[in-house]
């Protein structure tokens, strides 16, 4: 498995719409992968343990006990490496603002996802994740 694509930008769906996002570079991802873990550790665990899918409400149950201002963080950093669908950048505070307040009901999904597939290359046990066999 790679994580090299052919414009850099990796993609996700939320409903509808296709988010895309810079890849973090190796050397980056073992400190945002570190802070991860130390944050949301139990809760991907959890999800892993009762081989659960990646839906909003299991997601939801998960996190629900996860430090808001670290799960936040996280969730900012990863977001701004994404683009909109209509491919603004959401490192822009004008652009994130903008695009969230008329699609308000996918911004902690967005945010979730940003984190998601930053480092789930790099823990091949995550639900979605091909393994080696």
């Amino acid at each position: 498995m790679s994580r090299k694509t052919i414009d850099g930008l990796g993609s996700f769906k939320v409903g509808t719409h296709e988010y895309r996002f810079e890849l973090l570079p190796p050397l980056e991802v073992i400190a945002f992968g570190n802070r991860v873990i130390k944050t949301a550790g139990g809760a991907i665990a959890g999800l892993l343990l009762n081989r659960s899918e990646l839906t909003a409400e299991n997601v939801t149950k998960a996190l629900s006990g996860i430090d808001a201002v670290d799960l936040s963080a996280l969730m900012k950093e990863a977001l701004a490496r994404c683009y909109t669908p209509t491919n603004l950048s959401l490192a822009d505070d004008a652009n994130f603002n903008s695009w969230f307040s008329e699609h308000p009901e996918e911004m902690f999904q967005t945010g979730v996802q940003a984190v998601y597939h930053q480092v789930k290359d790099f823990f091949p046990n995550l639900p979605g994740t091909p393994t080696n066999s």
